[in-house]
């Protein structure tokens, strides 16, 4: 989901888009006939087995999707700028740019106003983070975390102490949560009291939207 429109995909339906259309992101068209798509299944591209909650990403005004064809967007999504992905097994959408992760490491492409598409170098990249604004993060397969792209907050830059491994990320739109070994650390814009993280347990997942995390 992203701000004014929403993608999911199921076993009798395939994918399906709603919400705000002012950029054709509900547009499917053109991409019914390759969004083969289930929650059951696994989409398998060069040989590589693609779970299902890596399979589609939504950004502000467009949208991505991991088929047996490779890697298709529709809406504002320049995909004409998309560049060459081998084997790619995760997405995340920002505002206005899209990172895969595929073999040979994080490639981004869209809209590079805040440098988010100038990605740092990074040590075996295993899992990019939600992105829901103009910066993404990675993590690496040491456990370590980097973060690229819009800074205004800190967002990126002022990253806490982990405790490794980190397991998860997500990018909201001017903050950033990780899940290390402890618990659920958010730092950047505090406006809407996004970084006061209450205390849980057993956490699995986390999500993040433009001023609020789940």
């Amino acid at each position: 989901a992203s701000d004014f429109h929403m993608c999911a995909f199921s076993d009798s339906d395939g994918l399906n888009c709603h919400g705000l259309n002012a950029h054709k992101e509900l547009d499917l068209s053109s991409q019914i006939r390759f969004a083969t798509i289930s929650p059951s299944m696994k989409v398998k591209v060069d040989r590589i087995k693609v779970p299902p909650e890596n399979i589609l990403a939504t950004g502000i005004e467009h949208a991505c999707a991991i088929t047996k064809k490779g890697v298709k967007c529709w809406g504002r999504a320049m995909q004409s700028s998309m560049p060459v992905l081998e084997a790619p097994v995760q997405l995340a959408a920002g505002q206005s740019h899209t990172c895969a992760l595929d073999k040979k490491g994080v490639k981004c492409w869209g809209n590079n106003s805040y440098r988010q598409l100038n990605v740092p170098t990074l040590v075996e990249p295993i899992k990019l983070g939600t992105s829901n604004s103009y910066h993404t993060c990675a993590i690496q397969k040491n456990g370590q975390l980097k973060c690229w792209g819009y800074d205004y907050n800190k967002q990126v830059s002022s990253q806490p102490k982990l405790k490794l491994p980190v397991k998860e990320v997500t990018a909201g739109g001017n903050f950033t949560c990780a899940l290390d070994q402890e618990n659920v650390k958010c730092w950047g814009n505090n406006y809407y009291k996004q970084l006061n993280v209450p205390i849980m347990k057993g956490v699995k997942k986390i999500q993040a939207g433009y001023s609020h995390a789940c």
